[in-house]
């Protein structure tokens, strides 16, 4: 029960983090660093996925782009290979073992995270998530791994 709160307000932050952060970036400079990790910390990440959607038509949602018949012609096979970049790029984020926590933004939904967590790449991390719905009406959450 305390986990599933620990996970409740994690996904409640990534959501106001993915909200609060859609300003416009044009002044911004930052210095970015290879962190060095001794082997005793834990790594906390956030990565955007990009409209990760399935290719599944959803009723209540305005996800028809990415659909076979859609605008972008989303095809399971471009939904795998979707999954299979975001496990890449997961894969290559520092730790010994990966991140131990990863927020995500713009996941569609569970068949979505179930895909991207079962990628060779990051399978034996056993990954587990929260999806938090938010108020998109594409259908765009937020997650976390």
């Amino acid at each position: 029960m305390k986990t599933s709160k620990i996970f409740q307000a994690v996904a409640l932050i990534c959501t106001a983090c993915y909200y609060g952060c859609a300003q416009p970036t044009a002044n911004i400079k930052s210095e970015l660093k290879e962190p060095t990790l001794t082997g005793n910390e834990q790594t906390i990440a956030f990565y955007n996925c990009e409209n990760f959607f399935d290719p599944n038509d959803d009723p209540d949602t305005d996800d028809q782009d990415f659909t076979p018949a859609g605008k972008y012609h989303y095809t399971q096979k471009l939904f795998e290979q979707k999954a299979h970049n975001l496990a890449v790029a997961l894969q290559n984020m520092p730790g010994k073992d990966g991140p131990a926590f990863i927020g995500l933004a713009e996941v569609e939904n569970t068949a979505a995270l179930d895909e991207m967590v079962k990628q060779p790449e990051i399978a034996r991390r056993t990954y587990k998530y929260i999806l938090h719905k938010g108020p998109d009406p594409r259908g765009i959450n937020v997650a976390f791994l």
